[in-house]
């Protein structure tokens, strides 16, 4: 008669321990994400966003990177506005478009303007490529 409680748990504790594998290989863990470093090229300071939410502050020569991103959003809206609220950078980018640095990261370089003549406006505006 001893038997059947210790049979009892131990079928108990079999199913708690297959039910807890289960879950652990069938939950979600959320959607995947990516990283992209921006490199500041220009001679401006710079705020970068993406998707018009703000990512930081980049001074000249130096990189700020994003943690986060959701993987499937697709297209990402990027720009670079200079302390004067100029933007300096505009583009939408797909991760193709992207220079690939590793998995799930990527890099936007954001270059110097080609030419004085583009920096030239009444209100401080940069024109964009």
């Amino acid at each position: 008669m001893t038997r059947k409680p210790s049979i009892i748990i131990l079928s108990l504790i079999l199913i708690l321990i297959l039910g807890t594998l289960s879950f652990s290989f069938t939950a979600c863990w959320g959607s995947p994400t990516f990283k992209i470093i921006f490199e500041n090229q220009s001679e401006h300071d710079l705020t970068i966003y993406i998707n018009d939410n703000k990512v930081g502050n980049v001074i000249p020569t130096e990189q700020i990177t994003a943690t986060g991103i959701p993987w499937d959003t697709g297209k990402y809206r990027i720009k670079a506005v200079n302390t004067q609220g100029g933007i300096v950078f505009s583009k939408t980018l797909t991760r193709e478009q992207m220079q690939r640095i590793e998995s799930r990261v990527y890099k936007v370089v954001i270059k110097p303007l080609q030419s004085e003549q583009s920096k030239v406006s009444s209100l401080g505006i940069f024109q964009v490529e």
